[in-house]
């Protein structure tokens, strides 16, 4: 065999080797970035091409994550009481107490002086399993005056952010992974541009997850108290009988004092109109 025919199969086995090599590593390229080539890559799945499409859509969440698990409810309670009780300060006091022996807690407190008694308001949070054995107790106190339960149920709503947090942390897991395969400086800029984005949206919702999870795990009770007011008058001393009678005899001398100086200074210049009219007439009649 001639030595240029030698040459030439050994420079074209070269070329079919950088040939395919360079084919595999386009073909793993573009799987990355989630693009399907039909026929070229026959062991690519179904499932694979499927997350692939969740890629592209401008990097946003698409559909959701589908759990064989069945849904909690999340419901959030709010209870509104108003009651009289006889001491105030005892009946917060009280308040606390069952509160934490039921594995609630006081978040806010506070009392004043109302008219002839004091008031208060109590704000507390309990477990939802003792809220009904919570207002119980309360209700032993003194007497209800009112009382409210209100529930809301936000299960879709919560379902729903878990759902896209669960799409965005896949999401990040694959620009992650191109984030490794990518080469320019400019893709590279792109993609950790895109990347802090992804785990901000991701925080957001999982701080909206967390403030949901305290409203749900903790019912509200809103507590109102008041002391009544005592409609049995004072007994008084014969000093203050006899105080308060000369206060009110003083008052009605200056309210008398008070109208008569009115009907002078609405009297008197009619009196001095009729006199100097009969002046006149007894000198005209001379």
């Amino acid at each position: 065999m001639k030595k240029p025919v030698i040459i030439s199969i050994i420079a074209a086995i070269i070329v079919i080797v950088f040939l395919f090599f360079t084919i595999d590593y386009i073909l793993d390229t573009l799987e990355i970035v989630g693009i399907s080539v039909g026929g070229s890559a026959p062991s690519r799945s179904a499932g694979q091409a499927k997350k692939s499409e969740m890629m592209v859509e401008s990097y946003e969440a698409s559909d959701s994550v589908k759990t064989s698990a069945p849904m909690l409810r999340k419901q959030i309670f709010t209870v509104n009481m108003n009651l009289e009780v006889q001491k105030v300060d005892q009946a917060i006091s009280y308040v606390k107490d069952a509160a934490a022996s039921l594995g609630g807690y006081i978040l806010n407190s506070s009392s004043y002086k109302s008219g002839g008694g004091k008031s208060g308001y109590v704000t507390v949070k309990i477990p939802p399993n003792q809220l009904d054995a919570f207002t119980e107790r309360v209700k032993k106190i003194g007497t209800v005056v009112s009382e409210s339960l209100s529930g809301e149920d936000i299960t879709e709503k919560y379902y729903d952010i878990t759902t896209r947090i669960a799409n965005k942390k896949e999401l990040e897991k694959r620009l992650l992974a191109l984030l490794y395969k990518s080469g320019k400086v400019s893709d590279l800029l792109d993609v950790e541009k895109e990347i802090g984005r992804v785990r901000e949206e991701i925080e957001r919702m999982q701080g909206s997850i967390k403030y949901y999870d305290s409203l749900v795990d903790m019912a509200t009770v809103n507590i109102s108290l008041f002391e009544p007011t005592s409609s049995v008058p004072h007994q008084r001393g014969l000093w203050y009988i006899i105080k308060n009678g000369i206060m009110k005899g003083v008052q009605l001398l200056v309210l008398s004092i008070s109208l008569i100086i009115i009907l002078v200074i609405v009297i008197l210049p009619w009196v001095l109109l009729y006199y100097l009219i009969a002046l006149i007439w007894k000198r005209f009649k001379k």
